[in-house]
């Protein structure tokens, strides 16, 4: 086990409130005191007393300096995100669009905005939004778009075949078939605005 792997157990018992000896101070909640003690060369060693009795623990320099390190880098690391959430198109004919996704993708209404727009279910925590063209200008946080966007939709291996079928048979042409290099497969094709609609298998990108 490195020093650091070492600090790094310690301070997990440190986590607690901790009292202080031979600086004459209580410990900060949730920490440990006189960091600033800890990171001056020569400095005395914090002590914990608290999860036992008669047990104290005295902490090194070099752990204290361990810990002040991590926290300053968790303080300075991004908050996370978990995904991409909504993905917006702007369409013509809303009723036209509705009736394209919901058919030829199979998506499912969640919410409707009246001439505005509506969500799409469009896979697990996934949302397809529909926007009328110019309806979401007066908005309090106004969006649009135009021109012909690109999206793609991810689909099994053992689909992709039921998929050219069903196209064919709802007279949708694939403007294109593409292998990739890893192994993945996509069709292209054009919905009502003719935004770029692709269906892909695993294998197009490294973390897909």
């Amino acid at each position: 086990m490195t020093w650091l792997q070492r600090s790094l157990d310690i301070a997990a018992r440190f986590l607690a409130p901790v009292s202080c000896n031979g600086f004459g101070r209580p410990a900060l909640a949730g920490g440990i005191s006189a960091f600033g003690w800890g990171l001056l060369p020569g400095a005395p060693a914090l002590t914990r007393t608290g999860l036992a009795p008669a047990r104290k623990t005295r902490l090194s320099g070099r752990t204290i300096r361990a810990v002040y390190y991590l926290k300053k880098r968790a303080a300075a690391m991004h908050p996370k995100t978990e995904g991409l959430l909504e993905s917006s198109l702007y369409v013509g004919d809303l009723a036209r669009s509705v009736e394209f996704y919901t058919k030829i993708l199979g998506f499912r209404m969640i919410a409707d905005f009246g001439e505005r727009g509506c969500a799409l279910e469009a896979g697990r925590r996934q949302v397809l939004l529909l926007f009328r063209k110019g309806a979401s200008r007066a908005i309090t946080s106004p969006h649009d778009g135009d021109g012909e966007l690109h999206i793609a939709f991810a689909i099994a291996a053992s689909e992709l075949e039921r998929w050219e079928s069903w196209l064919a048979a709802n007279g949708i042409a694939i403007e294109e078939r593409r292998a990739w290099e890893a192994g993945g497969h996509s069709l292209y094709f054009r919905d009502p605005d003719r935004h770029l609609v692709e269906v892909a298998t695993p294998g197009v990108w490294s973390i897909y």
